[in-house]
Parts: C-alpha cells; structure tokens; sequence
C-alpha cells in the first residue's frame, strides 16, 4: 500500500528584541505572518515586560471559523539585534498565541547552510512556543529582497530585518510524523458548553422560595399607580441593607474619572449630556440636595459610566448604572430581594415563533404610551401585557 510522505512545514520564526517598561530588552521568539490582520502577545510575556495594558473589545476568528473575544491590548517596542530596525507595534494580548512551532524537531545537520548566513531563529529547527505574532500591518517592512533556496526538498531562507527566516515543507519519511493546525483561542470548549447550558436553562430554582414570597408580599404592599398610569413600587431591600456602608465617596471618585474622559471627547461629553439630560426630562431621575436630606437618613450614590456601540443602529451610547459597586462588603445588588422572573423562558418564546406564520423582532428604545397606542390591542396585551394608555 503507497503511503504519501508527510510534509513538515516551517513557519517563519524570529528572535526580536522587545523593550520593557523599564528599558530593559527582552529577547522574544515571533512569529511572522502575513495572513494575519492583528499582532498578538501572550499574556506571560505582557506580565513580565511589566507594561500597561489598554481595554479592548476586539473579536477574533481563527481556524474553522472559532471565534474568541480579546479584552486587552499592549504597545511594545520593537527592535533588532541584525541591524537598526526599530518599530512600534499594537498587540492584542491573548494567553496563548499558538502551539509549538514546529510540531516536532527536525534534523538539520546535513542542509548545508551557506556560511556567513546569521538566522533569526537559530533554533527553528526546534519544537518551542511562541510568545509574540506579527502580523500583515508588519510583515512586508520587515522582509527584505535575499532569498536563498537549499535545495529541490528543503525549504528557502528569506533575509528579514531580523536575520535569514526559514519557511517552506520538508518531506519526512517516518510515518508517525504529526501534522499541527495552530489556533490561537481565548477559552476551551468544555467551558463555553458549560456556560452555554447553564444560560439556556429553563428550570425554575427552588432554593429560594421563602425569599420570593416575602417579594411577592413586599409587592402588594407598597405599589401604587400614578396619575399617568404607571407603577410606581418601594425596593425590596433584604434585612443586610443596614450593612450597605457609605457609597459617595467611590461615586465621587468614579465619577471624576468620568469627567477627565469626557473632557478628552468633546463628542462623548455632548452624547452623555444629552443621554442625562433626556433621563430628566423622562421623570426617570430628578436632583436633589444633600443639604436637604434628614439626619440619619441613609443614602446611596449610584456610580454610572457609558458604553460606546458606533454602530448601532438605535442606540449608539448607553449610560451603566453601576448597583454592583461594593461600599463595604455589600452592593446595591446585594442587599435586594430576588423575585421570579417576569420574561418568558427561551423555550416559549422560540415555540411562538413556530406558531405564527409571520414575526416581528424590534428593539424597542423607549417603551412610552406613545409607542403602545401605534399597536393593535391583542399584540399588546399578548406580547407587551397590558400596556397603560394615557387618558386624554
């Protein structure tokens, strides 16, 4: 039986100099790629550079369509030992760049190097990891016009900025020789399946009853209907809100840390206004006065920051409010009751699409009288409940 020979593939790999935050260069492995849009660092190299990290929010597709989110990203200078090259390169900071690279070790006494020739990789022969990709934004600077070509079945030396790179296959003869597909990814499958069945499941908890009644009770005893029709109900705090501890100080911070980004935005600063601005004349918030309140009354400042959405396509600055911020060991969130859920599950809402021929997915900005007088009576009591008019 003829059995193919398996192709050991080189990618090109680079010993570059990186430079710390402290000045101090740190010889890094790299690998060059031109099909790649992004440049990537690992997260071990990142911490001992010691450099700071900026946020992000970058999605990334790699082999068979995977797709991962990186949530930080670096600046790195840098440089070579081969000659005076310097740059500064934008790196998405991800655990693990790739596999090891390459798959296995390689023989390379008998290639017969030219002499005089420096590699950039001196151990590319050598199955190691990867510590920093170079991407497209990159590459084409980097490479330079030498191009050597061992022999029929070796692979070619190309001169870079950082020495001569060796790429190319190589047939090998023995039979278990392993073929890698390098993947860069941010979490494993077992997690994200996890996750998954955890979100989608329907199940009503039942570890928490005593404390949905008391919600329930907490309910019918305070609510009450405005002149406008809409319900008005206290918040259902658990006994631990008298541990919540004092909150102005963080909002305070937080907030003038908002208000030193803004300034650097003008544009921001004018969708933020207008977002607190709309919130007001909404009835959704109104000011009040610290001078104002009664002694021993207990207060708590709700930090807000906003998320930015370029693109979308109703609401393109989002304003947080912050009720996860911790004043001692208590938050907002944590001192209030939890009810039952008021949404369908996921379940009922997938079997009413089977159950109509025609269906409507919206996003819903503002859910006012307005918006609920435009539809008929039976999509809004069965879709929306039942919505209150304003009398005329």
């Amino acid at each position: 039986m003829f059995r193919p020979p398996v192709k050991q593939v080189f990618l090109m790999t680079a010993m570059v100099n990186i430079m710390s935050k402290s000045g101090e260069a740190y010889q890094v492995r790299a690998l060059l790629d031109s099909g790649s849009q992004i440049n990537l660092l690992s997260e071990s190299l990142m911490k001992k550079l010691n450099i700071p990290k900026q946020p992000a929010n970058v999605p990334v597709i790699g082999v068979g369509g995977a797709k991962s989110h990186i949530r930080h990203r670096v600046v790195v200078r840098m440089t070579s030992s081969y000659n005076n090259f310097s740059a500064y390169v934008d790196c998405l900071v991800t655990p693990k760049v790739t596999g090891s690279v390459p798959s296995a070790n390689v023989q390379v006494d008998a290639w017969n190097i030219p002499p005089g020739v420096i590699l950039a990789d001196t151990s590319f022969n050598k199955s190691r990891e990867v510590e920093m990709l170079i991407g497209a934004e990159h590459f084409f600077n980097i490479l330079k016009q030498g191009q050597i070509k061992l022999a029929d079945n070796l692979p070619t030396l190309y001169e870079t900025k950082f020495g001569w790179v060796v790429t190319g296959s190589l047939e090998e003869t023995e039979e278990n020789s392993p073929v890698c597909a390098n993947l860069a990814v941010t979490d494993g499958l077992e997690a994200c399946l996890q996750r998954f069945f955890h979100q989608e499941d329907n199940t009503e908890p039942d570890n928490n009853t005593n404390e949905q009644e008391q919600f329930e009770e907490h309910f019918q005893r305070t609510y009450r209907r405005n002149k406008d029709g809409r319900f008005v109900v206290q918040l259902p705090f658990r006994e631990t809100v008298q541990q919540l501890g004092s909150s102005r100080s963080l909002a305070l911070k937080r907030f003038l840390l908002l208000e030193k980004r803004l300034a650097r935005n003008p544009d921001l600063m004018t969708q933020y206004a207008e977002f607190i601005n709309e919130y007001r004349l909404l009835n959704h918030c109104r000011e009040v006065r610290e001078e104002e309140d009664s002694p021993g009354l207990q207060t708590y400042y709700l930090p807000h920051h906003c998320v930015l959405k370029p693109f979308s396509s109703s609401t393109k600055l989002r304003v947080v409010f912050d009720a996860t911020a911790k004043t001692s060991e208590f938050s907002l969130n944590d001192v209030l009751m939890t009810g039952t859920s008021s949404q369908s599950d996921l379940f009922s809402i997938v079997l009413r699409f089977r159950t109509h021929v025609y269906a409507f997915s919206v996003d819903v900005t503002k859910c006012n009288d307005k918006f609920s007088s435009i539809l008929p009576k039976h999509v809004t009591r069965e879709y929306f409940g039942d919505v209150p008019h304003r009398k005329s």
